[in-house]
């Protein structure tokens, strides 16, 4: 069976159907037993389900290939509510070989696949968990950012009679703005499919939705799930909601107590970690301690260099001291007990055995936690081996850092994450581990249970072709588990502190509080986390804005106190309250009605209407009447006019309410849909004056692409040289229906033409969706733009009652094939092989032989087995932007720019998290020039004459299987750097280029060779193979093959990617927007604005006027303006502009409203 696996977001859906699956473009590479030809033969029939299907369909022979129609194929599966990115309803099993069929195959590649999905939405409102956003976002092929994500729900499960001691940690989490439930043994019921099938319910139902499970007790209080073998115990699958993967829908944790006072110093470790955090010796916030054994000594060799590298990583993050005790030569305890002491952020432990109660070497056990006297200084502790996280035991490694101390004397750790199994394997462990620290460090995932499961996800992505359940990734998935909250912050630097403004009391009735946040050298915080919790009344979360303002609206119909919680990533949270009294008198606001006689008259606020606000207004008092109480209705909005805004409400008395006629006012036509207006009720009696505010919300109609279909008469692609006809489905998900809808097509792409910019839609109601299918658009394509070129077309959109909008989508020039170039990576990289001949680019192979043992001018590095030596490089070579002067040699088949020690065996794939930072690696796999029946040299020269420089790896043995090394097969290929002086690009990077003399890639034990390209950030890369998968425009490794890697692109036409060099440090600042006389344009960037021009289009797409940014710009922070005008210095029109920000081939497109 051969299978095609994918992500895919179907967040916010009820249903996925897939339709349009061209056969044409599914297509795989067969290769023949006998005579080894590579052939593309289109496959039959197509089964989607979540298992393999009954019926099989073979390949056909290749004398029976024949040409197959396009046909559909809608299949309909639910899809769970809730976090919603599945991977449950995206397997495809296109073919299925028949047993008598398998000996004319050795080798079947799926090649390419085309599909198109479409999506049925269900709740808007319903918000994508944290969880998912920071560890899905770079693995999900459609994932769009979310922002401003609020903390979900959180669930506690306690034996009854901990319940009391789980309340302290229980309010905390409340105060920090989690939706936070505790459940007794008792009501959850004790058996582990009890439980189990209470988080599913409450998965399912609960609103906000679940994310954070936390257990509490140890295995005789609450059961895990599972403890079989090879897992042994394991909470793991408690987390596995929906479908039958392996990929989780929530976090989970436990604290393994079994006794009050075990719990209560657990607790008390989560709570003074996260809120009283110890600031009377700042230095450990910066300190870290890597421990690691290469033991047993005959088969161990990677746990030390794996903590070398982790190492490396905290420094560059900006740690100060990153201790190191490794065995051998340490076996001793001391060094890690007095590295604690001192106080450490992260213990960090990497080993090839390991006991139940701790590390075999250095020497470290229970008794040794007992002992330590590191106070509220506490670590989170990753044991990366096997078995010193199997709770099962009586007290296990992990469960003695928890346990350590009491609650005011603690010591030991706040969390252990580490395997209950005895059988976990180096390669998966290194690759976890690696993962877990480039979350934390690169990702900015600083919940623990996140930061946790994105290095499971790391292995996963590693070892694409683990099928069995021993040594797959679904094993570690399992057998590693978290002592601790999965919801701790992490700290990674020494905290800041907050200066915190706000009403310290408050009357009942009162309906908006503001909490302006500021650090401690009062600069305006943006984007802190501001919880105000008012138990049974008030749970709302909020973020400051850039003048660090939160602004909340609720009710207060009791007497009680506030808590406002302020909290940050490195800053110590802010803990403060707010009385909220009972006074003699206090009006505010209570309640309204909306009338729109003169408009559709649907009790909304729609554009262009004229509306009648009429308000009801609360003695909140308790004893005094408000006599000749008078209220005036105000408002900052610029799409609103209050016609009629003072009302007397005459005398109101404690307890009791008052109306008065309507306020009036008129909403402009360009109000969009859920556009927030906020009016100001100033409130006036003989008794006092008061304040409230009323947020009221637009319903308009708003629009969204949903698909488009190209029409030509043939495969449904837009080819090079070809005008065709398209269609644009979109859907109305505005609140409104939308009358006489025409869309203008726009494209600043030179390579595209629109030939009929025109499309009609005619009425569209709110959910509906409409397609100009029967005025289509017409476009064209250049002849010389390149296959796979993306062209991003906006559409904009007009109907009555001078409705607008816009909308966006993107097209894929052509089909990509071996004969194209692949890329670009994020930042521009494209890989040309010999055989994408259609390109001046493309490389030939021209061997270069320069192994002084065959007579060739190099000089030899007598490398070791696994090891690296740095060079001076003969000239400066531009890489990912930056400018290198060194090189790093490995003998494993792979060269890093800059110095480094990592000689990796084990390959990753491209980018990883793992491996070396700044990697060009032509062949990187376990390659040993010193093996006994090698013939091997590793060698380098520079060649003056043609201003390069040349790395050949001359018949090196490849290594198969390293825990029982197998020499196999001699490779010989190399690499060769071109000096940029001499070989300019597009953007000044050096051209790469690797060839292949005598090359066998087939070494499945390593996911075979990974070849490519990667940046120092681990980040970005361009990836030409790894675990034998091949992108469609790479041709597989072969004997006399070239790949040229170039920032040269394949056309001369602009791409659309705005996250390239020249723009990657902008960011843009509009402010006022809307704005009525003129908009600041504030520049932030971190390069120089050399070049940059601004163009800004009217709503129709005609350019209004350019305005270039002044070279003199330099980085930093910089302001030009815009005050309405055309080129010639006419006023222009109310409405939308596009404002263009244009640098080199990119660019960054900003909406604002201009009303004059």
């Amino acid at each position: 069976m051969i299978l095609f696996l994918f992500l895919i977001n179907t967040y916010g859906t009820s249903q996925v159907i897939i339709t349009d699956i061209n056969p044409s473009m599914v297509k795989f590479q067969v290769r023949f037993a006998e005579d080894n030809p590579t052939e593309l033969l289109p496959v039959t029939r197509f089964i989607l389900s979540k298992t393999p299907p009954e019926i099989e369909y073979k390949i056909l022979e290749r004398d029976s290939v024949k040409t197959i129609t396009q046909h559909n194929l809608n299949i309909t599966e639910p899809v769970r509510n809730g976090t919603g990115i599945s991977t449950k309803n995206a397997t495809i099993y296109p073919v299925t070989i028949y047993p008598q069929y398998l000996n004319k195959f050795n080798k079947i590649h799926l090649k390419s696949i085309e599909i198109t999905a479409h999506f049925t939405p269900i709740d808007p409102q319903t918000e994508l968990p944290m969880l998912w956003k920071r560890v899905f976002k770079e693995l999900i092929l459609n994932y769009e950012e979310e922002t401003g994500l609020k903390p979900g729900g959180y669930l506690i499960i306690t034996p009854d009679a901990f319940y009391d001691s789980v309340l302290a940690l229980a309010d905390w989490k409340e105060k920090k703005g989690w939706h936070v439930t505790v459940k007794k043994l008792s009501e959850t019921g004790s058996s582990a499919t009890e439980i189990k099938n209470y988080i599913a319910d409450a998965y399912h139902t609960w609103t906000p939705t679940l994310e954070y499970v936390l257990l509490i007790g140890d295995t005789q209080q609450i059961p895990p799930y599972s403890s079989t073998t090879p897992v042994s115990r394991t909470d793991y699958p408690y987390s596995l909601i929906d479908g039958n993967d392996f990929f989780a829908e929530l976090l989970i944790g436990r604290l393994p107590a079994n006794t009050v006072n075990e719990l209560n110093t657990m607790t008390a470790k989560s709570i003074g970690y996260e809120k009283t955090p110890d600031m009377s010796s700042t230095s450990w916030f910066t300190r870290a301690l890597m421990v690691a054994a290469n033991y047993p000594l005959d088969t161990m060799t990677t746990p030390i260099p794996t903590k070398r590298w982790v190492r490396e990583k905290l420094l560059e993050y900006g740690f100060n001291t990153v201790d190191t005790v490794f065995y051998p030569p340490v076996s001793s305890p001391t060094p890690i007990t007095n590295s604690i002491n001192q106080g450490v952020l992260f213990v960090n432990y990497r080993g090839g055995i390991a006991d139940p109660d701790g590390w075999v070497y250095p020497n470290f056990h229970n008794t040794e936690v007992i002992g330590l006297s590191n106070g509220w200084k506490l670590p989170v502790v990753t044991s990366i081996t096997c078995w010193t996280g199997n709770f099962g035991q009586a007290t296990c490694f992990g469960e003695q850092w928890l346990r350590a101390g009491n609650p005011i004397t603690p010591k030991g750790a706040v969390a252990f994450f580490g395997a209950s199994a005895t059988t976990t394997s180096s390669r998966w462990n290194n690759c976890l581990d690696f993962g877990i620290y480039q979350a934390i460090l690169k990702e900015d995932i600083y919940d623990l249970g996140s930061a946790l499961y994105r290095g499971k996800v790391e292995v996963y992505l590693n070892f694409p072709l683990d099928t069995t359940w021993a040594h797959g990734s679904s094993f570690y998935f399992h057998t590693y588990n978290l002592l601790g909250d999965p919801s701790l912050e992490l700290w990674t630097d020494i905290p800041d502190s907050f200066i915190v403004s706000h009403s310290s009391v408050i009357p009942v009735g009162t309906n908006s509080f503001v909490v302006q946040v500021m650090n401690s050298s009062s600069q305006k915080i943006k984007g802190a986390q501001v919880s105000l919790y008012k138990r049974n009344e008030v749970k709302e979360v909020e973020f400051t804005d850039a003048d660090g303002n939160a602004a909340f609206s609720f009710s207060t119909a009791t007497q009680d106190t506030l808590f406002i919680t302020v909290t940050k990533h490195n800053f110590k949270p802010y803990c403060g309250l707010c009385l909220v009294n009972n006074t003699g008198v206090y009006v505010g606001y209570e309640s309204h009605t909306i009338s729109d006689p003169g408009g559709n008259n649907n009790g909304e606020i729609n554009p262009g209407e004229t509306i009648e606000l009429q308000v009801t207004l609360k003695n909140f008092g308790n004893s005094t009447t408000a006599s000749n109480v008078s209220a005036t209705l105000s408002t900052s909005d610029p799409y609103v006019t209050i016609s009629d805004s003072i009302k007397s409400f005459g005398d109101i008395g404690p307890g009791n309410t008052g109306t008065a006629s309507p306020y009036i006012f008129d909403v402009s036509t360009n109000t969009r849909n859920d556009h927030i207006i906020k009016f100001n009720l100033a409130v006036t009696s003989s008794q006092g004056n008061w304040n409230s505010v009323l947020w009221l919300d637009v319903k308009a109609p708003e629009f969204d692409y949903q698909r488009h279909q190209i029409l030509d008469g043939g495969n449904g692609i837009l080819e090079p040289g070809e005008t065709v006809e398209i269609s644009v489905s979109i859907k109305n998900c505005g609140a409104l229906i939308g009358n006489n809808i025409t869309g203008i097509l726009r494209s600043d792409n030179p390579g595209v033409t629109v030939l009929d910019s025109i499309g009609t839609y005619g009425n569209i109601a709110a959910g509906d969706s409409a397609t100009n299918s029967s005025d289509r658009f017409q476009i064209s394509a250049a002849s010389s733009i390149a296959p796979g070129h993306i062209i991003k077309f906006f559409e904009i959109l007009s109907g009555d009652n001078n409705f607008k909008d816009t909308i966006e989508f993107e097209v894929v020039i052509g089909v990509i094939n071996q004969s194209e170039p692949l890329g670009p990576d994020d930042y521009g990289y494209f890989a040309y092989d010999d055989t994408d001949t259609g390109y001046p680019e493309a490389p030939s192979y021209n061997w270069v032989e320069i192994d002084p043992e065959l007579g060739g001018p190099g000089d030899s590095l007598s490398l070791e087995n696994d090891e690296t030596k740095t060079l001076d490089l003969p000239f400066n070579f531009k890489f990912y932007g930056q400018w290198y002067d060194k090189v790093s040699i490995c003998s494993n088949g792979y060269i890093a720019l800059d110095s480094t020690w990592i000689a990796d065996m084990y390959n990753w794939h491209i980018p990883a998290a793992g491996g070396p930072p700044l990697l060009i690696a032509p062949f990187w796999d376990d390659l040993d020039p010193t093996a006994t029946d090698s013939s091997g040299n590793v060698c380098y020269w520079y060649d003056a004459t043609n201003h390069r420089y040349v790395v050949e790896y001359s018949h090196v043995q490849h290594i198969h299987d390293p825990t029982n090394p197998t020499p196999a097969e001699l490779q010989t290929f190399e690499l060769i750097l071109y000096d940029p002086q001499y070989y300019p690009t597009l953007t000044g990077d050096g051209e790469i280029l690797f060839q292949y003399k005598e090359i066998t890639n087939d070494d499945q034990w390593h996911n075979y060779a990974s070849v490519g390209i990667e940046n120092r950030e681990h980040t970005i890369g361009l990836e030409y193979t790894y675990a034998d998968i091949y992108p469609d425009a790479a041709a597989p490794l072969a004997d006399n093959r070239a790949i040229k890697f170039t920032t040269d692109p394949p056309d001369s036409f602009p791409g659309i990617t705005e996250d390239t060099q020249s723009l990657r440090q902008l960011e843009i600042t509009l402010s006022p927007n809307p704005f009525h006389k003129q908009i600041n344009i504030k520049l932030n960037r971190g390069l120089s604005a050399k070049g940059m021009v601004v163009h800004i289009y009217d709503i129709t797409g005609r350019l209004i006027k350019s305005i270039p940014v002044p070279d003199s710009y330099s980085p930093g922070s910089h302001s030009i303006f815009w005050d309405g005008t055309d080129q010639s210095g006419e006023k222009s029109g109310s409405g939308v502009y596009f404002l263009n920000f244009v640098g080199k081939d990119s660019k960054i497109i900003k909406k604002v409203i201009f009303l004059p």
